[in-house]
């Protein structure tokens, strides 16, 4: 990572079921299973039974690289179900909506995000909270990405400018149709085909960047 390369974090990583831990607990506590990364955690099995999609648990994976203390890193998060908190060492370095417990502390929020931190060291622990009282499936769903401050802000960027673009040409195009109806009200289909892009705006954005939420934020 030091060198600038953006990495995906796929692979095995500690999980702790029903269990939001620190680096100071962690020691005092075994891992109740290893998991592959990224992953719905409905598909783990601890002590016998297949999780469900409801409940909470601390991910860890200890990372080593070559970069020396005060390396500006980053990582770039896209969601997880539904709530998270995302620390290296004992330093809170991302978060999304609220983890809790229980339903009711929980505020769910899928905001895809890059946080950079200064490296602690040349080795450190990746520590992942997550909880889930909200939808089917519970976990990391997606890649995470690790490298360079510079290089996860251009991965980052990038696929926002993705996202921004489709969204643009799609309301756009629906603008214009719908103002080519204003202009002609018989011919009614102008209308539809501009219902037709917005509609797939908020279909690709629902399983893109979640752009929208970001342009209306009163929106749960």
């Amino acid at each position: 990572p030091g060198n600038g390369k953006a990495l995906s974090l796929d692979g095995e990583w500690e999980f702790y079921w029903e269990r939001l831990l620190t680096k100071d607990t962690l020691s005092a506590n075994d891992p109740d299973a290893v998991v592959p990364v990224p992953s719905a955690w409905n598909e783990y099995v601890i002590n016998g039974e297949k999780l469900s999609g409801e409940g909470f648990a601390t991910y860890r994976l200890h990372i080593k690289t070559a970069a020396p203390e005060g390396t500006m890193l980053a990582f770039r998060m896209y969601t997880c179900s539904s709530a998270y908190r995302l620390y290296v060492d004992d330093r809170l370095i991302a978060s999304n909506g609220t983890v809790s417990e229980t339903k009711e502390r929980e505020t769910g929020e899928y905001r895809p995000l890059a946080a950079s931190f200064a490296a602690p060291g040349e080795d450190f622990d990746i520590i992942l909270q997550v909880s889930n009282h909200q939808y089917a499936r519970g976990g990391i769903w997606y890649r995470i990405y690790f490298g360079g401050e510079e290089a996860i802000g251009e991965l980052h960027d990038k696929i926002m400018g993705k996202e921004y673009f489709i969204l643009g040409t799609l309301i756009i195009t629906a603008l214009f149709y719908f103002s080519l109806f204003i202009l002609q009200r018989e011919l009614r289909h102008y209308l539809w085909f501009s219902l037709l892009c917005l509609f797939m705006g908020v279909c690709l954005d629902m399983v893109g960047q979640f752009v929208i939420p970001r342009w209306l934020p009163g929106l749960t």
